[in-house]
């Protein structure tokens, strides 16, 4: 499997894009690790810089950032195209793209034994029997959504048959081995306290949280969209600078935000504790002032200032999504409400939704 597989959409379409990709817009996941990928095929996307906005060993992720943007602009630049780093679906960069990538997947490259000869081959050997190609590995696995993991499984099928055919499942004593046999020497932490010093230490881990089909997003008596809509509308401008510094998708800190103030609002104590300096938990994000203030290096008591408190908050659901597979706004919100979190809750699920509906967007009746 090439990635030129893994940018189709199953019907022979080379990189379909469902919505805009360029700084501000709020790019799907799929859509930005299928335009990573796609500029990898192309030569861009590539270089040591990438490597400051991705994990090596693991797949690409679906946020969008300062490298990606600055690619697609030389991507443009050197296509004769406007050089303004948005890529429309079915656009002029779109098509451009989809052009090369269509040359470059029918370009097939022959082997020595496939060349006419240029000399008698009578009386000659034949020549040896080509070995048969192993299936390789994906470059990358699309970002899943929080409710289906069945691509998920046939993907990690496809990645592991082997060269008769057969399924080769991997031991559960070899899950942090790569393909190339070399250990990542990743550890697995799934304690609550482990992951929070982790987090605040930023070293390599991996989280386990699977999908939970019982739990429900939905709304509840208690959730007041007004409180989310004004917090949303209040900080929308600072959500947008530190998305941009963090390379942090902003609809995630949106509907974060959003849920915290929509459903963890305890009425008006959660603001009279800010104004009284005894919260433990600030808005606008109400994430920890203790945890937050280790992120950013500074003290607890900066966590009442409203970006300090999005800039530590868009540091922790970043360094939670690397540490996820297949990271969805329900597992990394499930997480981020309970650090010990192995299976989605009700409050990751209703992150989802608001992050799926996106209601900031809409007119307010």
């Amino acid at each position: 499997m090439t990635f030129f597989d893994d940018i189709s959409d199953g019907f022979g379409n080379l990189f379909n894009l469902g919505k805009t990709i360029g700084k501000g817009w709020g790019a799907e996941p799929d859509d930005v690790v299928k335009t990573k990928t796609a500029l990898q095929g192309l030569g861009y996307y590539k270089d040591e810089a990438a490597k400051r906005y991705e994990t090596p060993g693991k797949p690409l992720t679906g946020f969008a950032g300062t490298k990606l943007f600055d690619d697609l602009k030389k991507f443009q630049k050197d296509n004769g195209l406007k050089a303004d780093g948005i890529m429309n679906p079915n656009g002029p960069t779109h098509k451009k793209m989809v052009t090369l990538l269509g040359k470059k997947a029918n370009t097939v490259e022959t082997s020595p034994n496939d060349r006419k000869p240029s000399f008698p081959t009578s009386g000659l050997p034949p020549a040896p029997r080509a070995k048969p190609k192993i299936p390789q590995a994906p470059l990358w696995k699309n970002v899943q959504q929080h409710e289906s993991g069945s691509l998920k499984r046939v993907r990690d099928q496809q990645t592991n048959q082997n060269q008769e055919g057969a399924l080769k499942p991997i031991p559960k004593s070899r899950a942090n081995v790569l393909q190339s046999g070399k250990t990542t020497g990743i550890p697995t932490i799934n304690r609550e306290k482990g992951r929070i010093k982790n987090l605040i230490e930023d070293a390599p881990a991996k989280f386990d949280i699977k999908s939970n089909p019982d739990a429900d997003g939905g709304w509840q008596i208690h959730e007041v969209p007004l409180f989310g809509r004004g917090m949303v509308k209040q900080h929308d401008t600072t959500i947008r600078k530190v998305t941009e510094k963090h390379e942090v998708d902003p609809d995630l800190i949106r509907a974060v935000m959003w849920a915290e103030n929509a459903r963890g609002h305890k009425g008006p104590f959660n603001l009279l504790g800010d104004i009284m300096g005894v919260s433990e938990t600030p808005l606008p994000m109400n994430i920890n002032k203790k945890t937050g203030a280790k992120l950013i290096k500074k003290s607890p008591k900066d966590l009442y200032n409203a970006t300090d408190n999005i800039e530590a908050s868009a540091i922790m659901l970043k360094r939670i999504s690397k540490r996820i597979d297949d990271p969805s706004p329900a597992k990394v919100g499930s997480i981020w409400n309970f650090a010990g979190r192995e299976t989605t809750n009700d409050f990751g699920e209703f992150i989802q939704r608001i992050y799926d509906e996106k209601p900031w967007l809409k007119k307010f009746p």
